[in-house]
């Protein structure tokens, strides 16, 4: 039992002291930071959307997009417009939105919607 002992407790000290050298520390990152209404989704509607959607303008199909209240009660809506799988399609409009600000609504839609 000694001499059994005597040959694994090396053997297991060893492969302890070989793993800690090697064990590769695990790194967080910071989270991205959140998409928020006015952060920068409010200037993504307003460079793409409020032409057509606005509280003081047009409304079409209801949607206003100025306002927090009104982008954050359209939200679902927009990102299915956005993504292609809405009844209306930005083409059939004739509008268009850079991909650029389709990401951040996009973001902003998938992150909750957030006001600040």
């Amino acid at each position: 039992m000694k001499k059994l002992l005597a040959v694994l407790l090396p053997l297991a000290l060893g492969a302890v002291l070989v793993n800690c050298g090697t064990k590769e520390e695990t790194k967080t990152t910071p989270a991205a930071a959140a998409v928020t209404f006015d952060g920068s989704a409010k200037a993504a509607f307003a460079a793409s959307c409020v032409g057509c959607h606005s509280a003081t303008g047009t409304q079409r199909g209801g949607v206003i997009l100025d306002t927090f209240a009104g982008a954050k009660a359209a939200a679902a809506k927009v990102k299915k417009v956005l993504d292609g799988t809405g009844t209306v399609t930005l083409a059939a409009m004739g509008a268009t939105i850079s991909d650029a600000n389709k990401k951040i609504v996009t973001d902003w839609v998938d992150g909750g919607a957030l006001e600040k």
